[in-house]
């Protein structure tokens, strides 16, 4: 995925004090299609309307809690632009008012009030991967926990409220990449504000899980491939320690059958798990989770008789 950089990579346009590079959107590459992962998950494209007819001011923001992340964004969205504190939260701002950037966006899925029903975009094959690392960035998770000397619990998780977007994130992983994974509903948990103030959530959450020893490899290898030019580094450098993983060991399925795999599954909610297996069948869902029929078996038998 190597990158020729054009000679209007580092154009800037003005926008009173702030200097934004446009080209980072605009030149269609690996960094462009990351950013819009990032901002198509963790951040937010607003409007205005002017009283010129038919004309609309765009700004964006995206705010982390990596500070160096966000801070790396930045340098790259503009010259000298500024991260402020995010009201009552621990996390950095960067806001960009810009419409032309935020028409880039919006021309690519990235809409106003986008929380219920953002789309996958249309992304060109060979940025793909850039894209769904910018997603996984933005509001996924990579876990790696060592278990023993031979064994590790190993997933990666992407959430999302619209339904749309998280069903075609998961036929894209398998149909690009043979990247296995299941869907579950859970309630968005409420948010703490640093000042105490707690905001009910009232949304459903989807939460798409990578689990398995195959599926985990592929995802780290093609997702958090080796040398991208833009990514979270910690999420990064888990990635890059699950692939490290699985080459050193010669038959990863062969150790991941010696292993009580229930303590690797990402289990739904109890009840989620009993709606999957009345829609279903239980041999299906079990496939789905990476586990073997006694064991699910074992635990609809315990969620009925209240034991968990």
């Amino acid at each position: 995925m190597a990158h020729q950089q054009s000679k209007d990579e580092n154009k800037m346009t003005n926008n009173n004090k702030y200097r934004y590079n446009l080209q980072a959107f605009t030149n269609e590459d690996d960094i462009s299609y990351y950013l819009l992962g990032a901002f198509i998950t963790d951040g937010n494209v607003s409007y205005q309307k002017s009283s010129t007819p038919n004309k609309t001011y765009y700004s964006c923001e995206i705010k982390s809690a990596d500070y160096e992340w966000i801070e790396r964004i930045s340098k790259i969205c503009g010259e000298n632009l500024k991260l402020t504190k995010a009201s009552n939260s621990l996390c950095l701002r960067l806001r960009i008012h810009n419409t032309a950037i935020g028409e880039w966006l919006v021309n690519h899925d990235c809409i106003p009030n986008k929380t219920l029903c953002v789309k996958f975009p249309n992304i060109p094959d060979q940025y793909l991967a850039d894209f769904i690392r910018g997603c996984w960035d933005g509001d996924g998770s990579v876990s790696l926990k060592k278990k023993s000397n031979y064994s590790s619990i190993i997933s990666f998780q992407l959430n999302s409220a619209s339904k749309d977007f998280v069903y075609a994130m998961q036929n894209v992983l398998l149909s690009r990449y043979n990247i296995e994974s299941h869907i579950y509903k859970c309630k968005m948990c409420d948010h703490k504000m640093a000042n105490g103030t707690i905001i009910t959530a009232r949304n459903q959450l989807y939460v798409l899980t990578v689990i398995g020893a195959n599926n985990c490899k592929l995802f780290a290898e093609n997702i958090y491939y080796e040398n991208n030019r833009l990514s979270l580094n910690r999420k990064n450098e888990k990635a890059k320690a699950i692939t490290a993983y699985y080459k050193n060991k010669p038959d990863v399925n062969a150790v991941y059958r010696s292993m009580d795999l229930t303590k690797i599954v990402v289990w739904p909610l109890n009840n989620d798990l009993l709606d999957m297996v009345n829609k279903s069948n239980a041999a299906q869902v079990a496939k789905q989770l990476g586990i073997d029929q006694t064991t699910m078996y074992g635990r609809i038998k315990k969620i009925k008789e209240g034991k968990i």
